[in-house]
């Protein structure tokens, strides 16, 4: 060997070679063990359903109207993403291989001539089979590249052995370096394909594999010598029977190769539990060390010297350790089984008999004590001989006995590096054609075929891509191909065959959360909410769990089970789970989960979590909150969201009881989005019916069933009936097949126009009422709505007949001490009494309030302005006379008279007449 002249050389090279071996084991690990590694690159994608939370509820005796409003429930599928391309782990594997074949070349130097000749006749045949002829140097598939290769790699390293056998090992090392860089830097200058530095460390791999199938076939009985080693060295001084243990040893291990063997070849329920037989290399390195390490001590025959036999074992080592990191991180499917069936094939063959050569030769002295490991190998002898042709013929025949499936392996493998490296460098329809190519030779190819299908998608041929697919899941079922055929068939708007598809999916794949969940939604989506349950009871990832809580909520707001989450998610789930409930929503609950949101940025969740939040009542920050909801309208990122986001703004006026405000941006909805209208409408006329306006309510409930509102209750025939709307009431009963409570006439006296009538007049309706849970309701309605029309001790007296609740609320007892308006303190206690915030006009049927605030204001016109905008809702006498006389002041008679017009169609001309008297 050429000398590794000081001991601080020899300690850096040693080191290094450990390094190496290191972090290749650890890459190992990192395939075998890590999702990471994995082609499949499954997504967590959202999407959002509605569900109906209770938000207010008109309650008189005999009508009961609720209003409801849309909270988002989150739920979460899985996406397919195209495969990675590795580009930057493949660019690491070839300067790994390189500085591996740079040492190894350096150390073939010193073998002896024979063998130095073989070495070379596998560099040279290895590097042809290399596919570098496709660099297209000078001419398309030309031999130049090799040319420059051989020249490059491995004419120093024939110079060197014939002229620089003195040359110490760290200046040969250098020298075939050199040439290595400039064969790399000629080929990258002179190749004109795209990225020829990816062409040649993809096509690497092909080289790496062969010298490292050469390596597990040479250590083809490394565990079991290594078993015998230790056990011989136990066995010293103690003079134990290792034979009878060494046997038993080597029958188990053979035992499990046998198994491991039949899983390989398709055979199945096999009697004895199997395992990936990649997770040997370790042992087989560690254990092949130690006859290595043994027969090159020992052995006087041996190619080279003692030190460059354990060097070249240990790069072989590192060098196998690395290859599989990158057929694993290349997820090359037929690679990966390559190696497989190569070191079982080798580890059984070499193994039988190698027992068969110790027992036959060495048994009579096997249970000496002496120190025998050392004369297994010495002399070399024609017995072992027959080892290495034995194992070589067993080889054959196991090869045979899986009908040649290497060879198949072989060419899909060398197909799947090309299609990555045109993968790569964005050639997608050769990329395709070469997976395609690779799936039909090797049907446990699962990158080749998703890629195919995903290239297609991206060359705009989905009716083939699809194809693929299906033919994938006739042939070898695959989770993501399967995902990618049902997310296909949904687009195509096909769901019964998506959901088909994913359920004969899960039933090969039962143990798949990513089939799970999206079968579990597709069932949502056909109102299958119990078989959606029921799809995802036994998994308990985060992704199920936040899935079940919003499917229990879509099949019941009653389930016993619910608990809340702590992903944001779950969280944003969790807010109408409470409001079903009847639970508080805890304002800084909500501030928390809003700036969350915000921080990751999603429009989705944004969008959630704003609807969940923003539609608990509130006062506080309303002009914030809607200033952000507009904000996000005109972000180009909310384009999709901009509808949902103006609804979600009209319920945040609503929740803050800025009614004209949220009335008027739901008809301006149902203006600018037909397709939604009637749910538009319809919700506009819930809230007008809360606010005892049943004209306008039923107004826009019939412009709702115009639109094709179809989901008619009771509620909406009270509606109508309060209305006047009573044939059109009876005919919706009848075409619905209702089951409708007629209102009683005395109700309809005392609601239908509540809001028309004088003060006074409600006064004496007050009176008249004998039943007392009517009464309640009514002297409450007149308080709220009537008090600027009647006096202190009137107000004082109905206030009488509330319940004891009410009479005992600190603020109604403060604003009964002097009911009057003009005060600042009476007019808030009387608005915290009826929790109404402290906008004055934001509800334009509270006219008391109405009244107050534009007695506050000093401009003429801001004041008509204001009546007015509430009269187009409120059509209560005193609020209409007082838009009258702001008229008058600011020179608008003829609009004057054209509202005293109106106010014929609902007060007699007589009593307008004293209304106009009357000195407000």
């Amino acid at each position: 060997m050429p000398e590794i002249k000081t001991k601080s050389t020899s300690f850096i090279y040693r080191n290094l070679l450990l390094l190496s071996i290191g972090l290749g084991m650890l890459a190992l690990i990192y395939v075998l063990f890590f999702p990471g590694a994995d082609y499949r690159i499954f997504t967590s994608s959202l999407f959002t359903d509605t569900i109906a939370v209770p938000f207010d509820r008109l309650d008189l005796k005999g009508l009961s109207i609720p209003l409801e409003v849309d909270n988002y429930l989150v739920f979460q599928e899985f996406k397919v993403s195209p495969a990675l391309t590795r580009s930057q782990e493949s660019l690491v594997f070839g300067l790994i291989f390189n500085l591996l074949a740079i040492s190894g070349l350096a150390l073939f130097t010193a073998f002896r001539k024979l063998y130095f000749v073989i070495g070379g006749i596998l560099w040279i045949l290895l590097m042809t089979l290399s596919n570098f002829n496709g660099l297209d140097i000078i001419a398309p598939s030309s031999n130049y590249s090799l040319i420059i290769i051989f020249l490059g790699t491995f004419l120093p390293t024939i110079l060197i052995y014939i002229w620089g056998q003195e040359l110490v090992y760290i200046k040969r090392w250098l020298i075939i370096f050199l040439g290595f860089v400039a064969t790399a830097f000629t080929l990258f200058q002179l190749s004109p394909l795209p990225s020829p530095e990816l062409f040649v460390s993809y096509h690497i791999l092909v080289p790496a594999i062969g010298f490292s199938l050469i390596w597990l076939i040479a250590c083809g009985h490394a565990i079991v010598s290594g078993i015998y080693i230790l056990l011989a060295r136990i066995n010293q001084s103690i003079g134990i029977k290792i034979s009878i243990q060494f046997l038993i040893l080597s029958l188990i291990y053979l035992g499990i190769l046998f198994a491991i063997l039949l899983s390989l070849t398709g055979e199945k329920n096999l009697p004895t539990p199997t395992f990936n037989p990649l997770y040997l290399i370790a042992f087989i390195g560690v254990f092949g060390w130690l006859g290595v390490k043994i027969k090159s001590e020992t052995d006087p025959e041996l190619s080279s010297k003692t030190s460059v036999i354990q060097a070249i074992y240990l790069l072989g080592f590192a060098l196998v350790l690395w290859t599989v990191w990158k057929l694993g991180i290349d997820s090359n499917e037929p690679g990966v089984e390559l190696f497989k069936h190569i070191l079982v094939y080798s580890q059984i063959a070499f193994s039988i008999f190698f027992v068969v050569y110790l027992l036959s030769n060495f048994l009579s002295i096997m249970d000496s004590g002496q120190a025998i490991d050392k004369v297994i190998y010495k002399p070399y002898s024609l017995p072992f001989y027959h080892v290495r042709i034995g194992g070589l013929i067993g080889l054959m025949v196991l090869t045979i006995y899986a009908d040649g499936i290497i060879g198949v392996q072989v060419n899909s493998l060398s197909n799947n590096v090309l299609g990555d490296y045109y993968y790569a460098s964005d050639q997608k329809l050769e990329a395709s054609i070469l997976y395609e190519n690779s799936w039909t030779r090797y049907r446990k190819n699962g990158k080749a075929k998703q890629s195919v299908a995903q290239l297609l998608f991206e060359l705009d041929q989905p009716t083939l891509a699809k194809q693929h697919l299906e033919e994938s899941f006739a042939e070898n079922p695959q989770i993501d191909n399967t995902i990618l055929l049902a997310e296909r068939l949904h687009r195509e708007n096909k769901i019964f065959e998506a959901v088909f598809y994913l359920e004969n999916g899960l039933n090969r794949f039962p143990k798949s959360p990513e089939l799970a969940n999206n079968l579990a939604l597709f069932y949502t989506k056909l109102g299958r909410i119990a078989d959606a349950q029921e799809t995802l009871n036994s998994f308990a990832d985060p992704i199920s769990e936040a899935n079940k809580l919003a499917l229990g909520l879509k099949a019941t707001s009653a389930q016993s089970d619910w608990e809340a989450g702590n992903t944001l998610i779950e969280k944003i789930n969790t807010i109408p789970a409470q409001k079903l409930r009847g639970q508080e929503v805890k304002d800084q609950d909500n501030t928390i989960l809003m700036q969350n949101a915000m921080a990751i940025g999603n429009p989705l969740l944004i969008e959630a979590t704003l609807r969940n939040v923003f539609t608990s009542k509130s006062f506080e920050n309303t002009s914030n909150d809607l200033a952000l909801l507009d904000s996000l309208t005109r972000d180009p990122l909310y384009t999709d969201y901009i509808m949902s986001l103006q609804e979600t703004a009209s319920l945040r006026s609503l929740a803050s009881k800025r009614i004209a405000e949220s009335v008027k941006n739901l008809k301006g909805l149902a203006f600018r989005n037909p397709g939604d209208a009637a749910y538009y409408l319809q919700l506009s006329s819930s809230i007008l019916a809360l606010q005892l306006d049943f004209d306008k309510a039923a107004i826009d409930l019939l412009a709702a069933l115009e639109k094709g509102f179809q989901n008619v209750q009771n509620e909406h025939l009270n509606i109508l009936r309060l209305a006047g709307q009573n044939e059109i009431a009876d005919s919706l009963r009848v075409f619905f097949e209702l089951t409708e409570n007629s209102i009683n006439p005395a109700f309809l006296a005392i609601w239908a126009d509540f809001h028309e009538l004088m003060p006074q007049k409600g006064l004496e309706i007050w009176e008249e009422i004998t039943d007392s849970e009517s009464k309640i309701s009514f002297g409450r309605r007149l308080i709220q709505h009537k008090s600027h029309g009647l006096t202190k001790s009137q107000i004082q007296r109905v206030a009488e007949s509330l319940t004891e609740q009410d009479r005992s609320n600190e603020h109604l007892k403060i604003f009964l001490q002097n009911p009057e308006f003009t005060e600042t303190s009476q007019l808030e206690a009387f608005m915290n009494w009826l929790n109404l915030g402290d906008e004055l006009s934001a509800n334009p049927y509270m006219t008391p309030l109405v009244l107050a605030a534009a007695d506050r204001l000093s401009d003429p016109l801001a004041q008509y302005e204001l009546l007015n905008a509430a009269s187009e809702f409120n059509r209560d006498p005193i609020l209409w006379i007082q838009k009258v006389n702001a008229a008058r002041k600011i020179g608008l008679a003829n609009y004057a008279s054209a509202a005293l017009e109106e106010m014929k169609n609902w007060i007699p001309e007589d009593e307008l007449f004293k209304l106009q008297m009357t000195n407000f």
